[in-house]
């Protein structure tokens, strides 16, 4: 629910929902974390800057 949530707010702020991501692995499974990680760094690179990097002010 709260992950949900967290991509509604990034398509309301104007990021693309699919900047973020959430998986499920665990402490013995590192193979699994260097491939997911891999995977969605190249991901963001190829969707290339945040389109409001400069417009978010917290």
């Amino acid at each position: 629910r709260r992950f949900a949530l967290l991509k509604k707010i990034f398509e309301e702020l104007g990021l693309e929902s699919e900047r973020l991501r959430l998986s499920w692995i665990s402490a013995s499974e590192g193979p699994k974390y260097a491939k997911v990680a891999t995977e969605f760094t190249e991901k963001i690179k190829k969707m290339g800057r945040n389109p409001v990097k400069n417009e978010i002010f917290l």
